[in-house]
């Protein structure tokens, strides 16, 4: 299941979020002169956005992303996790006919 949200869609403050449903996944890795190995794996992620947009001011979005995953190969002991956090910050303005905008973005890696 997936859950998408849109609060205050038409409003000059929409909130927007996005929780996905966790997901597994099986793969197969070929390994040249071995045997293939079999993969397993599960991630789940989060997002939101949230936007300023008045009148006669710059716009403004700031949007929060995080999401993990774990693996493993079938027959080995071998195991990973992963996670990350990302912060964007976007803006745009219309002065004396030009248009400027300004985006700052930032990821951090945890694991």
């Amino acid at each position: 299941m997936n859950i998408n949200s849109n609060i205050f869609g038409g409003s000059r403050f929409p909130v927007r979020s996005a929780i996905p449903r966790p997901t597994t996944a099986r793969g197969t890795t070929p390994v040249p002169g071995l045997a293939n190995y079999v993969t397993h794996g599960n991630n789940d992620t989060f997002g939101i956005n949230w936007s300023v947009n008045l009148p006669d001011a710059p716009s403004l979005t700031v949007g929060f992303q995080m999401g993990s995953s774990q693996y493993s190969v079938y027959g080995t002991n071998d195991l990973g996790e992963s996670a990350f956090h990302s912060l964007n910050v976007h803006s745009n303005y219309r002065w004396a006919g030009f248009g400027m905008g300004a985006f700052y973005s930032g990821e951090r890696v945890t694991r």
